[in-house]
């Protein structure tokens, strides 16, 4: 049986330069604030590594894991 694999693909435009996006998106103290569900993360996002966050389900109240590896960085 092989790992249930998926991807996500978004594109929106901001009117910010790309470190004001990213800094943004990657401030989980300040996401903790104005995120109900956000639990925490295990380390920084940064090009190249692989993180997991952590959120707690709206419908069942457990742990959703949700790892990221940030491969492109514009």
């Amino acid at each position: 049986m092989s790992e249930l694999e998926s991807h996500v693909f978004t594109e929106i435009e901001i009117d910010a330069t790309a470190d004001q996006v990213w800094a943004v998106l990657t401030d989980f103290e300040k996401l903790l604030e104005w995120s109900s569900s956000f639990q925490g993360v295990n380390k920084p996002m940064a090009l190249g590594e692989v993180s997991t966050a952590y959120f707690k389900s709206p419908i069942t109240g457990g742990m959703m894991e949700f790892t990221h590896e940030v491969i492109v960085y514009k």
